[in-house]
Formats: structure tokens, C-alpha cells, sequence
């Protein structure tokens, strides 16, 4: 089992590089999607991106 909870935990907060990472995608490609309505982002206290790691695995599985 590993160490570090955030590499198990779908419902962890990614950064925009990791999401684009884990969804085979560039940053821009997220951020179109959230415009869209396809994928919800957070905004951290200082106006940054998160995204929930279930949420792009969610859209990924829903285009798949």
C-alpha cells in the first residue's frame, strides 16, 4: 500500500499539470473543459485551478 495518501485518493485536489497528465491532455484542454461545463474546478485562496481526480477519471470513463 503506498505511502502517500493523494496517490490512491480520488477525491484529492490535483494541479492542472497532473490532471492533463492523468487525462492525456494539455492544460488548455482543461480549461476549455471547465468553460464548457464538462469538468468542475476549485479555486484555491490564491485564484489557482484544482481539479478533483475523480471528476477528470469521471470524464474521461463518460468519453471513453
Amino acid at each position: 500500500m503506498p505511502d502517500d495518501k493523494h496517490d490512491t485518493d480520488d477525491y484529492a485536489l490535483i494541479r492542472p499539470a497532473e490532471a492533463a497528465r492523468l487525462a492525456g491532455v494539455d492544460i488548455r484542454t482543461l480549461a476549455r473543459w471547465v468553460a464548457d461545463g464538462k469538468l468542475p474546478a476549485r479555486r484555491t485562496v490564491g485564484g489557482q485551478r484544482r481539479y478533483r481526480r475523480a471528476d477528470v477519471i469521471a470524464l474521461l470513463n463518460a468519453t471513453a
